[in-house]
């Protein structure tokens, strides 16, 4: 079974089906009943519970200590109370509500348990009895759904807990709303999902907690109907939506995110960002506040609280990457604005390696992380600040009579530490004589003369 939480819709229908040929056979006709809810599951599944009391107004039952099994898994509950029951398997299913407490689903890949969980408006489409009898989750409607205190092992996952999350208007073609809060993620070092493998090669163990996370006005069915799990596609990533990705105008929030793995950490105060995607194009909006890392702290313990912004919007049809704006700002650091323009973006690919860089611009604000760098540098080379300065504004004056633009940056390395931080500003602009491919511009090897000329770099410092 590899949709566990549409099992226990299928487990409330096989549930009320068993109750309704108990209560019409009368109790003397109690084993029938039983054998023909058996014979209603899939082949080798077993369906049990202790006791069981009917809600005859209301199309409902109680059950309690339900226990169910197929295919190497258990799925149980200590409580199961169902309401509104429409329908059959064949011709699709119908809850007006589902609560089920002290749940456990243990598979030989997966442990999962949620203390409490409920659903109202479900509805499942018809499917005809096999092994493998869950209809595609994408298929599903459901009015609203919340749980709470989900704790979750699985491959590659140590533990996964979420304190509570709700889901509103799922359905393809619906613009849904989900919230988790206080999700703490711990992964392992032998994780057997190729993905994640990759991301633990290279950061190692991660340990992430956030306080909250919500989606308003996303499409999740459709979103989900793109990923077939039997197929292992990969959901959409990268930084625009790919393919047939839902239409519409999308919010995102999180709050509280610390993530520590064996190298580093981060942590951020909050994170917004929106979507809005049209059959031609894609604009996003991005903002993280109260950004702190051990590389910030180090340089300035002031320098606590950064932050980014950025803003970008894709033109699908002529494969235009237009980046607005990426302000990245550190107090009592530096503050940094890129802007940006692509063409021949790939559609299909969101590793960009057919796209080509057609203007951009560097605007750089020292704050105070020149005087750190320039620092460090000094006490690495066993010399003082003010010697490597000299020694940087002789190779400016050198490198300066061949390009000045290369001059103009050592140039910028070697200001008075005693003038004011806020007019160190270094603006280098970028329009190549014809398009750069990105390729080219991080070949290993790149002659930095050549490099500059192809990007027609021209840098003024403020």
């Amino acid at each position: 079974m590899k949709r566990p939480i549409l099992t226990i819709g299928l487990v409330a229908a096989l549930a009320i089906v068993g109750w309704i040929g108990i209560r019409h056979e009368g109790e003397r006709s109690l084993e029938r009943g039983i054998a023909r809810l058996d014979a209603g599951l899939p082949p080798g599944a077993t369906f049990s519970y202790a006791t069981a009391a009917p809600h005859l107004l209301t199309r409902g039952a109680s059950f309690r200590a339900v226990v169910y099994k197929q295919d190497g898994a258990v799925l149980t509950m200590a409580a199961l109370d169902i309401g509104g029951f429409t329908g059959n398997a064949a011709t699709g299913l119908g809850f007006a509500r589902i609560h089920a407490t002290g749940l456990q689903y243990l598979s030989p890949t997966l442990n999962a348990t949620v203390s409490d969980l409920r659903l109202r408006g479900l509805a499942m489409p018809g499917h005809e009895r096999s092994a493998e009898i869950l209809p595609d989750i994408a298929s599903v409607t459901l009015n609203s759904g919340q749980l709470a205190n989900l704790d979750l092992h699985t491959s590659g996952i140590q533990d996964l807990q979420i304190g509570t999350a709700s889901l509103n208007a799922y359905g393809q073609g619906h613009q849904s709303n989900f919230t988790l809060g206080k999700l703490t993620l711990q992964t392992d070092t032998t994780a057997n999902t190729p993905q994640l493998a990759q991301i633990l090669a290279r950061t190692g163990p991660l340990h992430l907690t956030l306080d909250q996370w919500s989606e308003r006005n996303i499409d999740i069915a459709s979103v989900l109907a793109n990923y077939n799990v039997t197929q292992a596609r990969p959901f959409p990533t990268g930084p625009f939506p790919t393919g047939p990705f839902p239409t519409g105008h999308v919010t995102t929030t999180l709050a509280n995110l610390t993530a520590t793995t064996p190298k580093s950490s981060l942590s951020m105060a909050r994170f917004t960002g929106t979507r809005d995607v049209t059959p031609t194009h894609v604009t996003v909006s991005v903002s993280a506040t109260g950004l702190t890392t051990p590389a910030l702290l180090a340089l300035d313990a002031r320098a606590a609280t950064g932050s980014i912004n950025a803003a970008w919007t894709l033109d699908r049809p002529h494969a235009h990457l237009h980046l607005d704006h990426l302000d990245i700002a550190a107090p009592n650091l530096a503050a940094l604005t890129l802007t940006m323009d692509l063409d021949q973006i790939s559609l299909s690919n969101t590793a960009l390696n057919t796209a080509r860089f057609t203007q951009g611009s560097v605007l750089f604000t020292d704050r105070g992380i020149m005087n750190h760098i320039i620092a460090q540098a000094a006490a690495r080379q066993n010399t003082t600040p003010d010697a490597l300065r000299a020694a940087y504004a002789q190779r400016a004056q050198l490198i300066g009579a061949i390009d000045p633009n290369l001059g103009a940056v050592l140039s910028f390395m070697t200001q008075d530490p005693n003038t004011p931080t806020n007019t160190h500003t270094l603006l280098i602009t970028m329009n190549p004589p014809t398009p750069l491919p990105l390729t080219q511009m991080t070949t290993p090897g790149t002659n930095p003369m050549q490099a500059l000329q192809k990007l027609g770099m021209t840098v003024h410092q403020k």
